[in-house]
């Protein structure tokens, strides 16, 4: 994988292919404020938007095979 700058993408009508070779979309997604807050601050220092921040996690925890129901439990169980 390159690295590749972001690209801002048009919104509404025929979507152009990413750097990641699969069309973006505008999506509704539901977060905790908490959850959001910590998107935006990594988006922020990674100088990167949220949904960038959104697709590689997403693309990492695939790729390295994160136990999400492991790491969910382990995380509420902090507090």
């Amino acid at each position: 994988m390159t690295n590749a700058p972001v690209q801002d993408r048009p919104i509404g009508g025929q979507q152009r292919t990413s750097h990641w070779d699969s069309p973006k979309r505008q999506r509704t997604l539901s977060l905790s404020d908490d959850a959001w807050d910590l998107v935006s601050q990594l988006a922020e220092e990674e100088k990167l938007n949220r949904s960038e921040v959104i697709e590689i996690l997403v693309r990492l925890a695939r790729d390295t095979k994160i136990p999400l129901t492991g790491v969910r439990s382990g995380l509420l169980a902090k507090g």
